[in-house]
């Protein structure tokens, strides 16, 4: 399988995630509601990936939560 790279569009209520993989293809676009359950199974479904996620007003929430399964970096 190959590596994928996901990054996320965090807003207020929801995040938008687009997972790519090594080769530069969308494997899959969604909108993920922003709670803690809806984020961990999100999360878990891709586990050890990389994921950026961009500095916004609510993003520590996010990011505290994605940690735990991806290697997160922020985007300012």
């Amino acid at each position: 399988m190959l590596a994928v790279c996901i990054g996320l569009d965090v807003h207020k209520k929801y995040s938008y995630a687009a997972v790519v993989d090594e080769l530069g293809e969308i494997k899959e676009e969604t909108r993920i509601e922003n709670t803690k359950q809806s984020l961990e199974r999100f999360a878990s479904k891709y586990q050890g990936a990389e994921a950026v996620i961009e500095a916004t007003g609510n993003y520590r929430f996010i990011y505290d939560i994605l940690e735990k399964y991806m290697d997160v970096k922020l985007a300012h």
